[in-house]
């Protein structure tokens, strides 16, 4: 889908599908993508701070989000001794 992360991919814990991040409307959430080919399924619903990264508990029963808001600054220092 258009708007994803590649960063993001994960397996299911059954491997029947991938999870990925998709931007839609400023906002990024998880979406469960089946391989039998079936339509997309959304997983989280964030509507502030989007998340970052997933990853699935051990027992496979939950995904985890680290969400946040990703600043970026550029600072120059010129003239250093």
């Amino acid at each position: 889908p258009q708007n994803t992360f590649p960063d993001a991919l994960r397996w299911t814990p059954d491997s029947s599908g991938v999870i990925y991040r998709s931007s839609r409307s400023n906002m990024s959430n998880f979406w469960l993508q089946p391989i039998d080919g079936s339509e997309p399924k959304q997983l989280t619903n964030f509507t502030q701070d989007s998340p970052i990264y997933c990853e699935w508990s051990r027992d496979g029963k939950f995904l985890s989000c680290v969400r946040g808001v990703l600043m970026r600054d550029v600072v120059l220092f010129s003239a250093l001794q």
